[in-house]
């Protein structure tokens, strides 16, 4: 059926396809399922907040507007498949720079496959990628923060000898009976501090937060990452497995990206 939503107390469907379009912010409604087949945002202007959490398991629409997600309304995908245009990093159907989640996302899954998850703040587009190891229930939370991290230095673990102190993000996991261990995809855009050459993509790594005491706080995220540039913007995958999750950011072996200004 095709007509404006009623945010007043009112029930819906959990088998229906929601689509929120018009100008100006919007709120999901108190009558919206905690479950749906299908939600999408298509706004010519402003922004949907969800008004209670949210699990998708159908198709979940990313065509125009910021979809914002916090504590007291989340957005949680299930087997849910993403559409939208295509974005920065040349890939279509997983979230672009109009159109994203603003704030945590939970991602849910029995099997070992991949998933971009469509993650961003404010203007920033900055998707992240979960790639499971194992079957078995696992629950992955991501958010990005396009801000230094509260402990970006001055101390890291070589061989990296700089982290960013320009965005990072929080990845946690919950396991059922099951081993949520993941190999990890960050994104890169203009404005992260990356250098433009071949030389500086090569040596960018992936950081992961472990405070061990004497100043370790920082070490890297495997040795030999998967790099996969572009104009401008670019993803970097770990060659590893994360067995434990917490905070990530970019990292260089040596001065040849930016990141942060000084050395650590």
């Amino acid at each position: 059926n095709i007509g404006n939503i009623r945010t007043a107390t009112r029930q819906f469907s959990p088998g229906g396809q929601y689509r929120y379009e018009g100008e100006g912010n919007q709120q999901t409604g108190d009558g919206l399922p905690a479950e749906l087949a299908g939600l999408s945002v298509d706004k010519a202007s402003g922004s949907l907040s969800l008004s209670g959490h949210v699990l998708v398991t159908g198709t979940l629409g990313l065509y125009a507007g910021r979809i914002l997600s916090g504590d007291a309304g989340m957005l949680t995908l299930r087997g849910a498949a993403i559409e939208s245009p295509g974005n920065g990093y040349g890939q279509p159907n997983n979230g672009w720079e109009g159109s994203f989640v603003d704030g945590p996302l939970r991602w849910e899954s029995s099997e070992a496959l991949a998933q971009v998850l469509p993650v961003g703040r404010g203007d920033v587009f900055a998707p992240v990628g979960i790639t499971r190891q194992k079957t078995g229930l696992a629950t992955f939370t991501v958010a990005y923060h396009p801000q230094a991290h509260a402990a970006a230095g001055p101390i890291a673990q070589p061989p990296l000898e700089r982290v960013s102190r320009l965005e990072y993000w929080t990845i946690s996991a919950e396991a059922a009976g099951a081993d949520a261990e993941a190999r990890v995809a960050l994104s890169w855009r203009p404005g992260s501090g990356v250098g433009g050459n071949a030389a500086a993509e090569a040596d960018l790594r992936i950081a992961q937060y472990t405070d061990r005491g004497a100043g370790v706080r920082w070490e890297p995220l495997g040795t030999t990452p998967l790099i996969r540039p572009g104009q401008g913007h670019g993803w970097i995958e770990s060659n590893v497995a994360a067995t434990g999750f917490s905070d990530f950011t970019l990292a260089s072996g040596s001065n040849l990206n930016i990141l942060p200004l000084e050395s650590i």
